[in-house]
C-alpha cells in the first residue's frame, strides 16, 4: 500500500524532505498536529539548525500562516547540505530502516488530550464569567477546522487539532460564557464528547461551529458547496487535508535549483506520473502509492464539483462551431454586455442559459467572471472554484479567483489555487499570498501592540522586503517601531533602500523617516550617497536636494558661528539653492557677528528688496547703528510705520545716539549729568542709565543725590542685582549704618557683594568700639563679621584681640610699652690670647612712652667673659641692673653690676646705628658687579661713680661690602674697621686705637669670619698687629604679644 516512509528524527531524512515543497508542507502539519509527541522538541530544534529563521512560523502569533511562511519562504533551501543518501537509507526503491527509533501510530484513545498552548487568545477584549445552564443537547460539527480553549479564552490544541473532522457529533455540557474578540461576540460552551470519546470539562468552542444534530452539509442538488460546508466522512476529511506534490527526482531539483529556476517549466505528463500524497503517523511520514492518489484526487474533485447530470458541462466544443442560431445568439449579447462594462445584464443572460446542456460551461464561465466584476465573492467563488477543479478557462478563472480568495483572506485556498498556476505565474501569486498573509498578521500585532511580534514578521518575511514586495507594510513597521527600536527600524529602511531603487517616493519617504531619528551628519551621508546615483528621477533628485537643504541648516543651526564649519556649510546650501533666504540670512548676520557692519547692511538690504515683508529691515536697522548712520536707520524706521516693532525701534535707535555719548565720556565727565537727564526725559524706565547716574554721583561724593537714585531703581525693581548693593553703599557713605545693615541682611541673597558689604559693616562697627575699649562689643560685631567672611585675617585677629583685652593678664600687659630684649656674643682665636668666648643677654621692660616718643625702661643682664691666655684680668661673669631712655639708636642710662670680686655702679650713653645700599639694578641685568654696601657704628660712654676707672668712650666704625650671596642666604663680605677704646684711670693696657680688615660670612643672626687688626697703645706706645677668628651674633625680640602693641 505504501512505498516509502520516513523517519523524521534522521536529520538526512529531514534535510531531504526540506528541499521540496511537499517535504515542507508536510513537516508543518506534522508539527502543528504532533506539539505533544516525545520527539517533537527534536525535530524542531533539527529544523531550527537547519533552516535558521525559517523557523520563526512557529511562532504562536502567526501561527495562522505556517504554510505560507514556512512553504513559500525565501530560504536557499538548495543550500542545505546534501547528504539525504548518505548512509543508503532511502535510496529510491528502499524501505527505511527506522533503526528502531521511530514512533508507532498509536491507537485511539478513550479520552481527547488537550495541551494548553501558553500563548494568549489573540484578539480577545473581553471574557466575562461563567453561567450555568442546562446541558446534554446535541450537534454536528459545521466548521472546516475547530479551535479550542479554556474558560479564561486562552487557546488550546488537541490531536484533533485544527483539523477536528466536519460532522463529527459533539454532546453540550451545562456552562457557558461570552467571549470579545475582534469587536464581535462569541457564545462559548463547554463540550463533554466527540463522537462518543470523552473531552476534558473545561473545554469550550463556539456555538457558531456547530449545528443541529439533523444537519446535513450541503445537498446534493444545483447547489456547489464548499467542502468544509459538508457533512463528509472522517476518513473523507482526513484525505481532504493532505497535500499533494510534485516530486520529481531528488538529482533533478537539485540540479535546477542551483541553476536558479528549478520547477519553472513543469511538464504536465511528468506531474501526473509523480504526484504523491505524504500521510502522517507519529514520527513516520509514508508516501502513497499512484493507483492511491489517483483514486483520492478523483474523490476529491467529486466532493468539490458535484457531479449531477444538471451540472455536468459538457466537453469543449470546437470553436469553428457557428453559435449565431439559438443558445449562442443568448452567448453573444452576453458577452457584449459584460465587454461594454454591462456585468449585471450579463448576468441575467448567463444565468438563464446556465442550464442549457450546449452552453452550460461557456455560460457558468461568463456568470463566475461577471460575478467577479461585480465582487460578489459568496456567487463567483463557488463558481470560479468549480471551473478550476476542472480546469476549464484556467487564462481567466485562476486570476479572477485568486483575486477574490485573497480579498477575501483565504490564504490557505489561494495556496492550493496558486499550485495550478505556471511557474512563473505561481511565483507572482505566492509572493502575494504572503503579502496578503504578512498584511494581516501586521494588523493584529499592530491593534495589540505587539511589537515582538511586529520584528518576527519582519524577520521571517525578509525575501519579501528583499524582492520590494509588501513595501508599504515595512515602511509602517518601521514608523511604529522608531520610538522603541530606531535601530531595529532604520536597519528595515536600509533594506527597503537596497531592494526598491527606482521606487522614488518610496525612497523619499523613507529617507524623511530616517532623519527624524538620524544625527544631521549622518543623514547627510545618506543623502550623498543616494545623489550619487547616476540613474535618479529629475524630480525625485530635486525633492532629494530640498530634504538635504533642510538637513544641512540642522548642521549649521548647531555649528557656532566662527567654526570653519559653519561657511563649509552655508556654501554647500547656497551650491544647491543659491537663492536660499535662510541661508543669506545667516551669511548677513555672521557679517554683522564679526563686526562688518557694512557687508552686512548690504546683505540685509539685497534680502529686503526681495522679501519686504520680512523682518530683514531689523537687520538693516541694527547694522545702521552700528554703522553710527542713524539718520538712515531712522528712516528706515520712518518708512515702517505700520509695522509696530520696527516703529518702537526709532527710540532705540536715539537712546542708541546717547549711549555713544555716554560711553565717550569719562566715568567722572561733568556732561554724563545732562545727557543721563536726556535719555531719562526719552525713557523714563531706563534703568541703565539711571545706575549710570547713581553710581556717577556716588563717584563724586554726592551720596545724597546717589541714594535718591538707587532708591529709585530699588523700589523699582529690588531683586535687580546691584540696585540694593548701591543703595547700601551710599547709606554706609551717609553714616547710616543701621540703615544699610537692614537692606543688606534682606537682600544679601539677590547680590553676593551685599555679604561682604555686611562683613564691612560688622567690622567698621567693631573697630570703633575696639578704638573706644568696648572690648565686648568688638567682639561681638567682629564674630558677625567673620561669620560672613571666613577667610579674613584682620577681621580674625580683631575678634581673638578683643576676647583677649577682656583677660586680667591682657589687661595687665596692656599697662606697658613692651617686653624689649636681646643677646650678644663673640667667639674668638688668636696667637695672643688663645680662644676667648663672651657674651651677654638682656631682658627689659618698657614701662611708658614719654613725650617725644622716648621710652622709660628698665632692665636686668647677665654677663660674660674668658680667655684661655692672658686672662687675669679678663675673665669675669656676673649681673647687671638698670634703666634708660631710648629714643631713636640712643639710649641715655644707670646701672648697678656686681661680679665675684667688684660691685660697680655707672652712667652710660650708648648708640648704634647701621646702613645699607643696595647696589645691583633691580629686575635687571647689568649694574655694579657687587650686592651692595653695608655698614654699622657702636660706641659707648660711660662713668664709673664710684671713680675707679674714671671715664671711658669705646667704639668701633665699620664699612663692608657684599660681594654675592651663596646658597642659603649666606652673604660673603669683606671690610675695614677702625676700632678705638679709652678712659681716664687704669688705662695703660685699656687704651688702644687702630684699623682693622676682615671678611666673613654672614647670615643672620651669625657672622663667622677673620681679621687683622693693627691695634696700637696710647700709653705704651707699641702697635700690636692681631690676626684672629671669630664668630659673632646678636638677636633681639619684644615678648608682649603684637596683637597687644
Amino acid at each position: 500500500m505504501y512505498g516509502r516512509r520516513y523517519d523524521l528524527v534522521s536529520r538526512q531524512n529531514l534535510i531531504f524532505l526540506l528541499k521540496s515543497r511537499t517535504g515542507r508542507r508536510t513537516i508543518v502539519k506534522w508539527l502543528n498536529k504532533h506539539r505533544d509527541s516525545g520527539n517533537y522538541l527534536h525535530v524542531y530544534n533539527e529544523i531550527a539548525g537547519l533552516t535558521g529563521d525559517a523557523t520563526l512560523f512557529l511562532n504562536p502569533f502567526i501561527a495562522g500562516i505556517t504554510a505560507t511562511t514556512f512553504v513559500l519562504s525565501s530560504f536557499s533551501w538548495h543550500n542545505m547540505p546534501n547528504s539525504a543518501y548518505a548512509d543508503n537509507a532511502n535510496l529510491p526503491g528502499n524501505k527505511f530502516n527506522s533503526h528502531n527509533i521511530h514512533e508507532i501510530s498509536k491507537q485511539q484513545p478513550g479520552e481527547l488530550v488537550f495541551t494548553n498552548t501558553n500563548t494568549r487568545g489573540y484578539g480577545i477584549e473581553k471574557v466575562e464569567e461563567l453561567n450555568d445552564m442546562e446541558g446534554g443537547q446535541k450537534g454536528k460539527i459545521i466548521a472546516k477546522r475547530l479551535l479550542f480553549r479554556n474558560e479564561k479564552g486562552m487557546r488550546l490544541i488537541c490531536e484533533l487539532g485544527r483539523y477536528a473532522p466536519a460532522g463529527a457529533e459533539i454532546v453540550f455540557g451545562n456552562r457557558t460564557y461570552r467571549m470579545i474578540k475582534n469587536g464581535v461576540a462569541w457564545n462559548m460552551r463547554n463540550i463533554t464528547g466527540i463522537n462518543d470519546r470523552p473531552v476534558p470539562e473545561n473545554i469550550f468552542i463556539a456555538e457558531k461551529f456547530v449545528g443541529k444534530s439533523k444537519y446535513t452539509a450541503g445537498k446534493q442538488g444545483d447547489k456547489i458547496v464548499h467542502a468544509a460546508q459538508r457533512d463528509v466522512p472522517v476518513d473523507k476529511a482526513d484525505n481532504f487535508e493532505r497535500i499533494r506534490v510534485n516530486t520529481k527526482s531528488l538529482s533533478a531539483i537539485l540540479q535546477k535549483e542551483k541553476l536558479g529556476y528549478a520547477g519553472s517549466k513543469p511538464e504536465k505528463q511528468e506531474q501526473k506520473k509523480n504526484r504523491l500524497v505524504m500521510k502522517e503517523q507519529g514520527n513516520i511520514i509514508e508516501q502513497r502509492s499512484q493507483d492511491n492518489i489517483v483514486e483520492l484526487y478523483q474523490k476529491r474533485q467529486d466532493w468539490l464539483i458535484p457531479s449531477h447530470k444538471d451540472d455536468e458541462v459538457p466537453a469543449k466544443e470546437d470553436k469553428k462551431e457557428d453559435k449565431k442560431d439559438g443558445v449562442g445568439q443568448f452567448l453573444g449579447v452576453a458577452w457584449r454586455y459584460f465587454n461594454s462594462g454591462d456585468y449585471k445584464n450579463a448576468v441575467k443572460i448567463f444565468s438563464t442559459i446556465s442550464s442549457s446542456p450546449e452552453s452550460m460551461r461557456e455560460a457558468k464561465y461568463g456568470l463566475a467572471m461577471s460575478y467577479s466584476k461585480l465582487k460578489d465573492t459568496e456567487k463567483a467563488l463557488p463558481l470560479l472554484e468549480a471551473l478550476a477543479k476542472k480546469k476549464l478557462y484556467l487564462k481567466d478563472v485562476l486570476p479572477a479567483l485568486m483575486s477574490l480568495l485573497m480579498e477575501k483572506g483565504d490564504i490557505e485556498n489561494a495556496v492550493f489555487y496558486a499550485g495550478m498556476f505556471g511557474e512563473k505565474d505561481k511565483r507572482k501569486w505566492e509572493e502575494e499570498i504572503r503579502v496578503k498573509a504578512l498584511s494581516g498578521a501586521f494588523e493584529i500585532a499592530k491593534k495589540q501592540g505587539d511589537i515582538e511580534g511586529l520584528k518576527g514578521l519582519v524577520d521571517s518575511n525578509g525575501g519579501l522586503l528583499n524582492k520590494c514586495l509588501a513595501h508599504g507594510i515595512f515602511v509602517e513597521t518601521a514608523n511604529l517601531l522608531l520610538k522603541t527600536d530606531d535601530k531595529y527600524a532604520t536597519d528595515i529602511y536600509r533594506g527597503l533602500l537596497r531592494s526598491c531603487p527606482d521606487k522614488w517616493d518610496l525612497r523619499l519617504g523613507i529617507f524623511y523617516s530616517m532623519k527624524t531619528i538620524s544625527k544631521p551628519a549622518d543623514m547627510l551621508i545618506e543623502l550623498q550617497g543616494e545623489e550619487s546615483r547616476k540613474e535618479l528621477d529629475a524630480g525625485y533628485r530635486e525633492k532629494l536636494s530640498g530634504l538635504k537643504i533642510s538637513v544641512l541648516k540642522e548642521i549649521f543651526a548647531g555649528l557656532k558661528p566662527d567654526s570653519p564649519e559653519f561657511e563649509k556649510v552655508l556654501n554647500e546650501i547656497l551650491a544647491l539653492s543659491p537663492e536660499d533666504s535662510d541661508a543669506l540670512s545667516a551669511l548677513a548676520w555672521r557679517d554683522f557677528r564679526n563686526e562688518q557692519y557694512e557687508e552686512a547692511y548690504k546683505r540685509f538690504s539685497a534680502l529686503y528688496g526681495s522679501e519686504p515683508e520680512n523682518d530683514y529691515a531689523e537687520g538693516m536697522i541694527y547694522a545702521l547703528m552700528k554703522l553710527k548712520r542713524f539718520d538712515e536707520a531712522l528712516e528706515v524706521v520712518g518708512s515702517h510705520k505700520d509695522n509696530e516693532k520696527i516703529a518702537s525701534m526709532g527710540k532705540d535707535i536715539r537712546m542708541k545716539m546717547l549711549w555713544d555719548k555716554v560711553s565717550a565720556l569719562a566715568s567722572d565727565s561733568p556732561e554724563l549729568e545732562g545727557i543721563a537727564r536726556e535719555m531719562l526725559s526719552i525713557n523714563p524706565d531706563e534703568e541703565g542709565i539711571r545706575d549710570i547716574l547713581a553710581w556717577w554721583y556716588y563717584n563724586k561724593d554726592d551720596y545724597e543725590k546717589a541714594y535718591d537714585e538707587f532708591n529709585a531703581l530699588f523700589n523699582r525693581n529690588p531683586l535687580t542685582k546691584g540696585y540694593s548693593f548701591g543703595l547700601a553703599s551710599s547709606l554706609v557713605k551717609l553714616n547710616r549704618a543701621d540703615e544699610a545693615l537692614e537692606i543688606v541682611v534682606k537682600n544679601k541673597k539677590n547680590d553676593e557683594r551685599l555679604a561682604a558689604l555686611e562683613a564691612e559693616i560688622y567690622l567698621d562697627k567693631a573697630r570703633a568700639a575696639y578704638r573706644d575699649k568696648k572690648y565686648g562689643e568688638a567682639e561681638t560685631y567682629s564674630a558677625k563679621a567673620l561669620a560672613q567672611n571666613p577667610q579674613d585675617t584682620e577681621t580674625r585677629e580683631l575678634l581673638e584681640l578683643s576676647r583677649y583685652r577682656q583677660t586680667l593678664p591682657a589687661r595687665a600687659m596692656s599697662a606697658i610699652v613692651g617686653l624689649p630684649g636681646f643677646t650678644w656674643g663673640n667667639i674668638t682665636n688668636s696667637r695672643t690670647t688663645g680662644t676667648g668666648i663672651s657674651f651677654l643677654v638682656n631682658q627689659g621692660i618698657d614701662w611708658v612712652k614719654l613725650p617725644g616718643d622716648i621710652i622709660f625702661n628698665t632692665f636686668a643682664e647677665y654677663r660674660y667673659r674668658s680667655r684661655s691666655k692672658d686672662n687675669r684680668y679678663f675673665d669675669e661673669q656676673g649681673q647687671a641692673v638698670g634703666f634708660e631712655l631710648k629714643k631713636s639708636i640712643f639710649r641715655l642710662g644707670a646701672e648697678y653690676s656686681w661680679d665675684r670680686y667688684v660691685e660697680q655702679k655707672s652712667a652710660y650713653l650708648a648708640w648704634y646705628d647701621d646702613w645699607y645700599k643696595y647696589m645691583k639694578k633691580r629686575g635687571e641685568e647689568g649694574g655694579f658687579p657687587i650686592e651692595g654696601l653695608s655698614g654699622e657704628t657702636y660706641g659707648k660712654i660711660s662713668h664709673d661713680l664710684e671713680n675707679t676707672t674714671g671715664t671711658s668712650i669705646s667704639g668701633h666704625v665699620n664699612q663692608g661690602i657684599d660681594w654675592f650671596t651663596l646658597p642659603g642666604d649666606i652673604v660673603f663680605n669683606t671690610y675695614a674697621e677702625y676700632r678705638f677704646s679709652f678712659r681716664t684711670k687704669d688705662n695703660l693696657y685699656y687704651n688702644a686705637h687702630g684699623p682693622a680688615v676682615g671678611v666673613e660670612l654672614q647670615k643672620k643672626p651669625f657672622r663667622i669670619g677673620m681679621d687683622y687688626y693693627w691695634e696700637t697703645g696710647t700709653k705704651r706706645h707699641a702697635t700690636d698687629k692681631k690676626l684672629g677668628v671669630y664668630l659673632r651674633w646678636y638677636y633681639d625680640w619684644d615678648l608682649k604679644p603684637e596683637k597687644l602693641k
